[in-house]
């Protein structure tokens, strides 16, 4: 599975919320710099940052046995 392909199934399992789900805020703190970096690298790959932050969050998870 290409790079793409990735991140187009783990977006369709984001967007994925049933009836009973509800979406909830969370704020992060950062540095001005690395939100600007963050951001960028979100909309390099068509995404806002609150979907790459929950993309690479649940990688991480995946990748990291969390």
């Amino acid at each position: 599975m290409s790079k793409k392909q990735n991140i187009a199934a783990m977006l369709d399992a984001f967007a994925g919320t049933t009836a009973c789900e509800t979406r909830a805020t969370s704020l992060v703190p950062i540095t001005r710099s690395n939100k600007e970096r963050l951001t960028a690298a979100a909309k390099a790959h068509g995404l806002n940052p609150s979907a790459f932050f929950c993309l690479a969050a649940d990688e991480y998870i995946t990748n990291h046995e969390w």
